[in-house]
């Protein structure tokens, strides 16, 4: 964290630099050595992170990392602070705490760096988006685990990060932080009022749910980019053909290939580029065949359309302004609410551009509400290409495999 930037573009660079580092620990395991530089970047407005990552689901299992950032948000530090506490979290006990910390909070910045162990060490992987509709992660195209020595605690409706960094934020409101605070990215682009979900209605002509989910299933060949709001570079990719029965997913450096086939599964090294094979059992193909290649594909939220409960509404969008005409495309919104573990209820917006033609999305934008917003907010953007088994085979070769 190079300070504050000076302009939102700036902001979603640093953010996006930062979602890099995140994303390089897919896959491995994350403990509190490893999510402790990354703690005062959460304090910063302009790099707030609202999907799940490897260092960020650490935060929502372990207790012990989320008291130590709230230990860093009560020292008040301005941006040069932030900055000198990444960079001695990042020394560890190579450095001493430099004069931007202050010698008031030495004491404290050293206990935090010299914390033990909670004992809870995560691992992110990349998977087909939980088909349960209550599930912490709903969504979002990953699975936690819980490493041996930790446990998963029980935890409330949504990520015990959103909580905190909503407390957080009202601190940061107070006129000494107000300039970390102003950092926050352009928060129009971001923040969607609720009146700015145009009506849904169903005129004549419409498609149902059933109907879309239907032409997904039936795509042989799909390729998938995920996006978080402001980024024009994706946080992962997908690609899927059910002919050749292949899922290739990349998030950050990493690639990993199913190769159903033949068998395998392939990973690749993002340092030396060494392919490493190993050979997939009877049940690990059916597994991956049912959660990754099978279904909507986590293009709808909903892996089985039997789930999507009666009360969730449905519609197409009539815009004031229409300006999807020429282009083939109709936008439908699908609204539910689902309780969390505390009881407390959340929004969630799924709002798809559907080809009139094949009815088939072309692009998807993701919304959330929590309990404590005012306004719902976009979370994701996933591009869609239905593409061709040429395209396919020249993405894996291109992947390095």
């Amino acid at each position: 964290m190079a300070g504050k930037p000076t302009d939102s573009s700036e902001a979603v660079s640093a953010r996006g630099r930062i979602l890099k580092l995140h994303f390089a620990h897919t896959g491995r395991t994350v403990n509190c050595g490893v999510v402790r530089p990354f703690l005062p970047t959460f304090l910063d407005d302009g790099l707030r992170i609202r999907i799940p990552t490897p260092i960020t689901v650490h935060l929502d299992h372990c207790s012990r990392c989320r008291e130590d950032l709230e230990k860093i948000s009560a020292l008040g530090l301005d941006p040069q602070g932030l900055t000198e506490l990444c960079r001695f979290f990042t020394a560890g006990s190579r450095a001493a705490p430099g004069p931007p910390l202050g010698e008031k909070n030495r004491e404290t910045v050293i206990e935090i760096a010299s914390r033990p162990e909670s004992g809870v060490a995560t691992i992110f992987r990349t998977a087909q988006p939980s088909p349960d509709p209550n599930d912490l992660y709903a969504g979002f195209p990953v699975k936690v685990e819980v490493a041996a020595g930790g446990r998963i605690p029980e935890t409330s409706g949504q990520p015990r990060t959103v909580r905190l960094m909503k407390s957080i934020g009202r601190s940061l409101s107070r006129p000494g932080a107000k300039g970390l605070a102003k950092v926050a990215l352009a928060a129009a682009a971001v923040i969607i009022a609720a009146a700015a979900f145009l009506i849904a209605n169903r005129p004549a002509g419409a498609l149902t749910i059933d109907q879309i989910y239907k032409a997904i299933v039936r795509a042989p060949n799909v390729h998938i980019s995920t996006y978080t709001p402001g980024e024009t570079e994706p946080f992962q990719q997908r690609w899927i053909s059910r002919p050749l029965g292949i899922y290739m997913s990349q998030m950050g450096d990493e690639f990993y290939l199913w190769d159903l086939r033949n068998g395998v599964k392939k990973s690749k090294d993002p340092q030396t580029g060494a392919v490493t094979t190993q050979q997939l059992s009877d049940d690990e193909i059916r597994a991956i065949r049912t959660k990754r290649i099978s279904g909507s594909l986590g293009i709808i939220p909903f892996q089985d359309i039997s789930r999507v409960g009666g009360e969730a509404e449905w519609g197409r969008v009539e815009e004031k302004k229409r300006q999807t005409e020429s282009t083939n495309i109709d936008i439908y919104r699908l609204g539910w609410m689902r309780a969390g573990y505390d009881g407390a209820m959340r929004g969630a917006i799924w709002r798809g551009y559907i080809d009139r033609k094949t009815r088939l999305p072309r692009k998807i934008e993701r919304y959330e509400k929590m309990p404590v917003d005012e306004a719902f907010s976009l979370v994701t953007t996933q591009k869609v290409q239905y593409i061709s088994v040429e395209d396919i085979t020249a993405s894996i070769r291109q992947a390095g495999f």
